[in-house]
């Protein structure tokens, strides 16, 4: 008798939303790498927006929830996270998680000065 094995695919709702105008973004590109994000980190489901911000919008809400007075690169915050499997090694193994992904644009464009490789590629990191 034949076993059948079915996989279980996750599902990922993941929207973004680019409110600056410093650096171009690749919208799919993004969205793409939140989602082999979760699922490298075994995540069972998730709802995660994206925003993709300017040094004034960032700072404002990094100096409001985090007082810290400056425009960081990324600022992240869970809003729900339900279940998991008990795994050192992939924190996010099982888990249904909802969060905000902030992402700082002119701080990407800083970094890739700094590190010699492009805006985009140190906004996706």
């Amino acid at each position: 008798m034949a076993r059948i094995i079915q996989e279980v695919c996750p599902t990922y709702q993941v929207s973004l939303s680019n409110r600056q105008e410093s650096l171009s973004i690749d919208k799919r590109h993004l969205i793409e790498v939140v989602k082999k994000t979760l699922h490298s980190e075994r995540v069972a489901s998730a709802e995660i927006s994206v925003a993709v911000m300017g040094d004034e919008e960032i700072r404002a809400i990094n100096r409001e929830y985090l007082d810290h007075d400056y425009p960081p690169d990324v600022l992240s915050f869970v809003l729900e996270s339900e279940g998991g499997l008990e795994s050192k090694s992939v924190r996010g193994a099982g888990k249904i998680l909802s969060g905000e992904i902030l992402l700082g644009a002119e701080e990407a464009i800083r970094g890739g000065e700094k590190f010699d490789w492009p805006a985009q590629d140190e906004l996706t990191l």
